[in-house]
């Protein structure tokens, strides 16, 4: 199942980086590459997938409809995005390799915090057709923990 779409990495990363980031060609297009976006979200997916395998969470992970948790979706469009970034292998700087690189870790250790039961997605069975918990009260009382 694909947690997120172009228009969510978009959304994070701007048009004119994931148009720069998804293709190898110069000049940049006006459009992402229509092979590269797909490809980023199967990896940002699977990665969610293969982090939560094995956990108190059937996987794929859904919502309460057929779209995923929006915790689940920001993080998959983050991973896509910084899948773009770092295959594409032409870094901007080193500021910007490293805030890539802060993204990605942050979204393992919420991965991470959601396998551990310190961030709920969904009620405590093992079904995908519970009602979903409030993200964020694992994060100090605030909503979200980026």
């Amino acid at each position: 199942m694909a947690y997120c779409t172009q228009t969510d990495i978009v959304t994070i990363y701007g048009n004119p980086a994931i148009c720069r980031w998804s293709s190898f060609v110069t000049p940049t297009p006006a459009t992402p590459d229509a092979v590269r976006i797909p490809a980023a979200i199967k990896y940002a997916s699977a990665r969610i997938d293969g982090h939560l395998a094995n956990s108190q969470y059937v996987t794929p992970i859904v919502g309460t409809t057929i779209d995923p948790p929006s915790l689940i979706n920001e993080i998959a469009a983050t991973l896509a995005g910084y899948w773009l970034y770092n295959t594409r292998n032409e870094h901007a700087t080193k500021e910007m390799d490293a805030d890539m690189e802060k993204k990605r870790a942050m979204c393992y250790q919420q991965l991470e915090a959601i396998l551990t039961g310190r961030l709920p997605l969904l009620a405590a069975s093992n079904t995908q057709t519970q009602a979903p918990f409030v993200v964020g009260g694992g994060c100090g009382g605030g909503g979200r923990c980026w």
